[in-house]
């Protein structure tokens, strides 16, 4: 507003993002957000009768797509804690025999989360059933395996949804059971499938409203694993095992476009691909009930922890249009570094092993998460 001694002018303007304390995500879609609101009277009118910054961030946040990372967390937390079956050297059979074989099944569950900072928050959690097969060679033990896997996927405090499901497939090489050196390599590929729903609530003129609208994609995960270990034993029923593990995920997404919301809420949202490379460096702890026999695995119990550490790679961006309407692109947060740990108890005999573990990890922008698994491993002669 300026004066002078005859005017008085008052300019009139749309607040920035900056101005209103909206998230860098919604500040990517604050302009298209506003701009499709016209179309519908509803939405149009509840961003009138906003009257503060919190009620605004609410609403818009509720208008985005998922863009905060929680698709590719959980399609790589499933296919690792499926693989760790391959990186774990105790979970092989004992036989020796070049063209012998083993099989072994293993359910898994996860839950995990992370805060909202610069993205929308999201909680998830998955279950899978997985299992393989391996032959003893003369360079060490080859196999396969098939993993299917699902999970849910809360955005936003739950204003958003996704189920996503996988087929996971991976091939394999370790090193067999001779000596305290041990090393593995995998291979994988998992085709997924995802159906995300959002839901917009708000008041305009006093009155409630809700808009939902829903969308379908597919993507294909493929990953590398590698890693080595070596075993020191101080006594014949204490193991110290340091460990070292490298792992690559890349994620493909097709684009896909929401309906059911109208033009105010509906997105078209484009490819996207993500990816991750990571060292983890551990050491784990391993104490035998009873003597060992080659015959007999005595009672065990393991303990393990480390860290995860972020080397290469990072979320893709979201890019996404109302209909008729500009492009706008949501760039993620960097991906976070890791504590990891696993407490595990195994046991067996000479032709069968079995393991629980319930593993804990944890990131700077999140609360703990959690998984198990149990797996059996069986030899067949």
């Amino acid at each position: 507003m300026t004066a002078t001694e005859t005017d008085l002018t008052l300019v009139i303007r749309r607040k920035t993002s900056s101005e209103v304390g909206l998230t860098s995500a919604a500040a990517s879609g604050y302009d298209a957000i506003l701009t499709a609101a016209l179309t519908d009277d509803v939405i149009s009118q509840s961003f009138l009768d906003i009257m503060d910054g919190d009620t605004l961030q609410t609403l818009i946040a509720q208008m985005l797509p998922d863009h905060s990372g929680a698709v590719f967390d959980a399609v790589t937390r499933g296919t690792r804690l499926v693989s760790r079956h391959v990186m774990d050297r105790d979970s092989e059979f004992s036989t020796t025999e070049t063209g012998d074989m083993g099989f072994w099944l293993e359910p898994v569950y996860w839950r995990s989360n992370r805060h909202a900072t610069g993205t929308n928050s999201y909680k998830s959690s998955g279950w899978g059933l997985s299992g393989g097969f391996e032959w003893v060679t003369d360079i060490g033990y080859i196999g396969g395996s098939y993993a299917f896997l699902a999970s849910s996927i809360n955005n936003n405090g739950g204003t958003g949804k996704i189920n996503a499901s996988q087929h996971d497939i991976g091939a394999f090489w370790r090193t067999g059971r001779e000596g305290p050196f041990y090393a593995y390599a995998r291979l994988g590929a998992a085709h997924g499938s995802f159906s995300g729903s959002r839901t917009v609530d708000g008041t305009a003129d006093d009155s409630d409203f809700s808009y939902s609208t829903s969308g379908k994609w597919k993507g294909w995960l493929v990953s590398g694993m590698g890693g080595a270990s070596y075993d020191i034993e101080p006594s014949e029923r204490f193991t110290i095992r340091p460990k070292l593990g490298l792992e690559w995920f890349r994620l493909s997404e097709t684009g896909y476009t929401e309906s059911g919301g109208g033009e105010a809420i509906d997105l078209t949202v484009g490819r996207r691909n993500s990816s991750a490379l990571s060292a983890s460096t551990t050491l784990a702890l391993s104490y035998v009930i009873g003597p060992p026999r080659k015959d007999y695995h005595g009672l065990a119990f393991e303990l393990e922890g480390g860290r995860r550490s972020v080397l290469a790679g990072g979320l893709g961006s979201t890019r996404a249009n109302f209909e008729d309407g500009e492009t706008f692109t949501i760039n993620p947060d960097g991906l976070d570094s890791s504590w990891l740990g696993e407490a595990r108890v195994k046991g067996g005999s000479w032709d069968y092993s079995w393991k629980v573990g319930i593993g804990a990890d944890k990131t700077r922008n999140s609360d703990v998460n959690y998984s198990a698994r149990v797996s059996v491993s069986i030899a067949i002669y």
